[in-house]
């Protein structure tokens, strides 16, 4: 398994809760929580090579949608729509503002 490090200080707009950025090049969403940033897998569980999941937004702030399947879910990764399986959370552990994040 490949280990990502990334400088959280390069993505300022994730001081804000319910911010997230895509790491487009690794597939993997940093979502900032209330306490703590979320790594989740950027594609979608019904067809992960097919599916890439995007990030929306509404009246709740953001949420992630994949548009191949119209499959939603949570800021969490939990599914909000016809999907029951929830987006792919991956390992993540910080070292001061270095996320270090375990890649499938």
């Amino acid at each position: 398994m490949a280990k990502l490090r990334v400088d959280l200080d390069d993505f300022p707009q994730l001081a804000r809760p319910g911010a997230a950025v895509l790491l487009r090049a690794h597939h993997v969403w940093l979502v900032r929580g209330k306490k703590r940033v979320r790594a989740l897998w950027a594609r979608c569980p019904h067809k992960p090579k097919k599916g890439r999941v995007m990030l929306g937004s509404g009246a709740r702030g953001c949420f992630f949608r994949c548009p191949l399947h119209a499959w939603t879910f949570s800021r969490k990764g939990k599914p909000t729509g016809k999907s029951k399986q929830r987006m792919k959370r991956l390992p993540l552990a910080l070292e001061g503002s270095v996320a270090k994040i375990t890649l499938p």
